[in-house]
């Protein structure tokens, strides 16, 4: 794994527990019935995942439904055998993370009460086009 690639794991890790530490940090006063209602509620979270997000170049943070998605989009565009390279060593990677985002996930349905939260993970080429995508934990 190259310096570029560790810096990106290291970025998604960090705004991982950035997530969770927030969601164990707040509280709402009504029941939402989504993720996303939950997190609308809140001001001072929704900054933070602004922040954060704004903070990390190439990464954006979601919440959509139930799900939290972190995307990264690579700032040069990469050759078709350099991302069917990165897929294996992506795919590589992730899985040493699976049960950081699968915690992220209990986590938010337990301090939250809001059934079936998931992580999904991107990581888009710089004209958009996925290179590679998975949902923790797995459907």
């Amino acid at each position: 794994m190259n310096k570029k690639e560790s810096k990106i794991l290291a970025l998604v890790l960090m705004l991982a527990m950035v997530l969770s530490v927030s969601m164990f940090m707040t509280s709402c006063n009504s029941e939402p019935s989504t993720l996303e209602e939950y997190v609308a509620q809140d001001d001072e979270l929704k900054e933070q995942l602004d922040q954060f997000a704004e903070s990390q170049e190439g990464m954006t943070i979601e919440i959509k439904e139930n799900q939290i998605i972190y995307t990264y989009t690579f700032a040069q565009q990469l050759d078709e055998d350099i991302v069917e390279a990165s897929q294996e060593q992506i795919e590589s990677s992730m899985s040493s993370f699976a049960s950081t985002f699968e915690n992220i996930a209990s986590s938010c349905e337990e301090e939250t009460k809001i059934k079936g939260v998931t992580v999904k993970v991107n990581y888009l080429n710089k004209d958009g086009s996925e290179i590679w995508s998975k949902v923790f934990p797995e459907e």
